[in-house]
């Protein structure tokens, strides 16, 4: 089943779906230290918890990610109306804790601040998911992704 044959449903609070375990939350300290995290925050999550691009509500792109990695590359080509629309809403921090439990990205997401739009924005949030996914699979800060299967 995809997120296209699902129904779904947009709120004012969240506009993705997510399902509740048993995990209490992710630590990390101000540096990023992932407390042994890394898997968690890398893994690929199911549908139901998959974060869901719109770019209004009620307005779904068709588009959904259900991995940091994968995250990155829609970035990439989802609309700046979606990215504009959840960044002020604060819809890829929540998901970033809530989900994948990684609190140390989301509090970079939520830093950018207001002052960035467009083309600005995307490429502002794509490089602090970069960074941190350069420094959960242990490579240098300044290096490049350049293979993913969903590019």
């Amino acid at each position: 089943m995809t997120p296209c044959s699902c129904n779904i449903t947009a709120t004012n609070s969240f506009i993705f779906i997510i399902r509740i375990g048993d995990w209490e939350g992710g630590a990390s300290t101000s540096k990023g230290d992932t407390a042994g995290l890394t898997p968690r925050i890398l893994r690929t999550v199911s549908i139901p918890e998959s974060f869901l691009f719109f770019t209004d509500i009620g307005q779904y792109t068709g588009e959904f990610t259900s991995s940091l990695a994968e995250f990155n590359e829609k970035l990439r080509k989802v609309p700046l109306r979606s990215i504009e629309f959840h960044f002020k809403r604060g819809d890829f921090a929540k998901w970033i804790i809530d989900v994948l439990g990684d609190n140390y990205l989301a509090e970079r997401i939520s830093q950018i601040g207001g002052s960035f739009h467009g083309e600005e924005l995307r490429t502002a949030i794509q490089r602090k998911v970069e960074e941190r996914l350069n420094q959960l699979r242990g490579l240098p800060s300044k290096a490049k992704i350049v293979y993913s299967p969903f590019r």
